[in-house]
Formats: C-alpha cells, sequence, structure tokens
C-alpha cells in the first residue's frame, strides 16, 4: 500500500490502516473541496465533514485535514473497531459509518456474523469478524448492504435520488479498493 503523500505527515499520529481507510474516504469525498448541495442535509461539507453533524468543526470556518482526520479517528474508527477487524471490513464499515453513523453498519456486521445485534463492534464482533473465513467476501455482502439502504433513503426521501449515482460509483469504487489494495 501506498499512503497518500497528503496524510505523510500524519504517519507519526495513526496507524496504517486507519491512514488507509481515511485515503479512501478523503478521495470520494474530494480531499479540501467544499460542497454545499441543497437537498444535503449535512450542509457544508469539506473533508466529507458537514457542518451540521460536526459544528465545533466548523466554528472558526471549514475544517483543516487534521481536524477532519481527528473527527474521522474518534468518531468512526475507533466506534467501529477499526485497528481490530480484518483491513477489507474496516475500511468498508467506516465508510458506511460516515454516511450512515457507526450504528448502522455495525448492525449489519453482527447481522451478517451471526451475533448479538447491538450496534456495537465489541469482543464478540471482533472474534467473529477475524474468524470469518472470507473477509474480503463478507465486505462485498455489506456494501451489498448499504447500497440497499440508500435504495431506501431514495425511496423514504425522494429528494436524495440527485445523490444515488454518486453513491452507487462510492460502493463500486470500494469494491475495487479493497480488491486490490491492502494496508
Amino acid at each position: 500500500m501506498r499512503l497518500n503523500p497528503r496524510l505523510q505527515p500524519f504517519a507519526q499520529r495513526y496507524e496504517q490502516g486507519f491512514l488507509w481507510a481515511v485515503g479512501f474516504i478523503l478521495a470520494q469525498e474530494g480531499w479540501a473541496t467544499t460542497s454545499d448541495h441543497p437537498a444535503d442535509a449535512g450542509g457544508a461539507t469539506r473533508y466529507g465533514i458537514a457542518r451540521a453533524h460536526h459544528p465545533e468543526a466548523w466554528r472558526f470556518g471549514p475544517p483543516s485535514l487534521a481536524q477532519a482526520l481527528a473527527i474521522y479517528h474518534r468518531r468512526y474508527w475507533r466506534a467501529i473497531g477499526g485497528d481490530d477487524l480484518p483491513p477489507p471490513l474496516a475500511v468498508t464499515l467506516m465508510d458506511a459509518a460516515v454516511l450512515f453513523g457507526p450504528d448502522r453498519p455495525a448492525r449489519w456486521l453482527q447481522e451478517a456474523l451471526g451475533v448479538a445485534t447491538d450496534g456495537v463492534i465489541g469482543p464478540r464482533s471482533i472474534a467473529a469478524a477475524k474468524a470469518h473465513a472470507n473477509p474480503h467476501g463478507l465486505a462485498g455482502a455489506l456494501i451489498w448492504r448499504r447500497m440497499e439502504a440508500h435504495a431506501q433513503r431514495v425511496a423514504a426521501k425522494p429528494d436524495q435520488a440527485v445523490f444515488i449515482t454518486g453513491w452507487t460509483r462510492r460502493c463500486a469504487a470500494l469494491c475495487q479498493f479493497i480488491s486490490k489494495e491492502r494496508p
């Protein structure tokens, strides 16, 4: 795995697996591009950090890359147990957590593994994930589950249809990423 040069300054602070996963997410989010689509409930977004969901990061203007990484690590990576999961599952769950919050993707994983479904990735979920014979196949199944959730979101809120092509492309890019890249 080659670390994106923009993340190299953070290599001493964060684990390689986290930087690998967040590199994928930042590429999908457009890095430092600021977006503010009228149909996006998150409002203005930079580095994938939405003003509505992370107002503390926007207090003095758009967040910096360092602020974004701290948020990704604390609110998403640690919440999904990223350090303890097989890499394809860690990046798949983290990317889904960014879009759905950590609880829903955690439940999807737990349902797929047949463990207690409480939305918290704990020792039992991690042990079951590590014991799974095909983490890449499981990650693919979770991506399909996520696509189903995107379709349900559009069915419930038709104004979200404007995002479905981007969400589908992001899922396809994630499938390609986990099949080719390794931390």
